[in-house]
């Protein structure tokens, strides 16, 4: 008549008592009994788990899972977002277990809607798929924060096909069409670029 209370006896009338504990053992994919392990007597059935939270499960990319204390485990798909982390790069991270993927240096793209008229010297709106907005300044390929002759070495090199686009920033070399966010160079940026040198120096 007691739920929570076992006992054993001996064969000369003595007897021990002992209280209950409550041990978990799954009874499905999502619930589980109470039993006591020492008298096997069953509290509860069919109680449904109580997951913890998500964690990335190790050695696997995509995955991951949370745990009742029954034992029994859920696992799922980790869903990836892209996450500014506010220093130049962004993250692929999972929403649910906050796993990161990878992590890698912001890609910008020219903002689209900008003027026409943009020209050398001018600040470029820029913009990378986590979010992050920026402004570069129109004919400084190298981004030194300034343009000199070294831009326009750099601008010749790339249009004559002796160095790679990867060497100069795209975005803000072509100077015919800042705005497009189509960049091609060829030598017209760079005598662009060399007349807002000595425009510049001129006064």
């Amino acid at each position: 008549g007691e739920k929570d209370t076992h006992k054993r006896e001996c064969e000369c009338g003595n007897f021990e008592t002992g209280d209950c504990n409550s041990t978990l053992t799954p009874d499905s994919a999502t619930t589980h009994k109470v039993y006591c392990s020492v008298c096997n007597d069953v509290q509860a059935e069919g109680v449904t788990c109580e997951f913890g939270d998500w964690a990335h499960v190790d050695g696997e990319k995509d995955t991951h899972k949370r745990e009742c204390e029954c034992g029994n485990v859920e696992t799922g798909d980790c869903e990836f977002g892209i996450v500014d982390n506010e220093d130049g790069t962004h993250s692929e991270v999972c929403g649910t277990c906050e796993y990161v993927k990878s992590t890698v240096a912001c890609t910008f793209t020219v903002v689209p809607g900008q003027s026409a008229d943009l020209g050398v010297g001018d600040a470029l709106e820029v913009e990378c798929i986590c979010g992050n907005h920026g402004t570069l300044m129109i004919g400084d390929v190298n981004d030194d924060g300034e343009i000199t002759l070294v831009d326009v070495v750099l601008i010749l090199r790339v249009a004559a096909g002796m160095i790679d686009e990867s060497a100069i920033d795209m975005n803000v070399a072509d100077t015919t069409a800042p705005a497009d966010p189509t960049n091609t160079v060829d030598t017209a940026d760079a005598v662009k670029v060399l007349r807002f040198l000595l425009a510049k120096k001129n006064g």
